[in-house]
């Protein structure tokens, strides 16, 4: 319906829950009827991901304002609200996909290892001492970790350790695996 209005409909991680997230663009391609299907714009899917609740819980809740959706009487109706200390419970069904390394960059200027995913990754977990260059064999020793989100991508940059960097260089490691 073109009514919908995504910025007016809030996800949050319980009925009056204390993490929310509104929707910004995604779209929906629903006949008028009673059941609207929104798919998440790539924007949208990335913050949720990023969401604490979004990989905790088994429901989400939902709240929205008045101006999320109107019917299709001829003057149209507005939808009753739904608070947010209200909010209305829904199924929540987790992403199961696992990332992809899209590519990396070994800068040997700015002395960093660039990974770059194709959805947002959870920096915790990352071992970098589990990461290695091939051509010669090399295993990182490790080094601190920025990241963030660019367009549809997640960037982790790695900013490599001196013992790391001097092998990196003394033996021109050409490949990661």
């Amino acid at each position: 319906p073109a009514t919908l209005r995504p910025g007016s409909l809030t996800l949050q991680d319980a009925s009056n829950g204390s993490v929310f997230y509104s929707l910004t663009d995604s779209q929906t391609s629903s006949l008028p009827g009673t059941v609207i299907s929104i798919v998440l714009s790539q924007t949208d899917s990335n913050l949720l991901k990023n969401t604490l609740f979004s990989t905790q819980q088994s429901n989400v809740y939902i709240s929205l304002d008045s101006s999320a959706i109107s019917d299709l009487a001829r003057i149209p109706n507005s939808v009753v609200s739904i608070s947010r200390t209200t909010g209305l419970v829904g199924r929540y069904v987790p992403d199961t996909t696992p990332p992809s390394l899209l590519n990396y960059t070994l800068d040997l200027q700015s002395n960093n290892l660039i990974l770059t995913f194709n959805e947002p990754v959870n920096t915790n977990t990352l071992v970098i001492t589990q990461l290695s260059l091939t051509n010669p064999p090399l295993t990182l020793t490790g080094g601190a970790i920025t990241s963030g989100i660019i367009g549809t991508t997640h960037i982790i940059t790695i900013a490599l350790l001196s013992p790391d960097l001097i092998n990196i260089k003394s033996s021109k490691v050409s490949q990661m695996y």
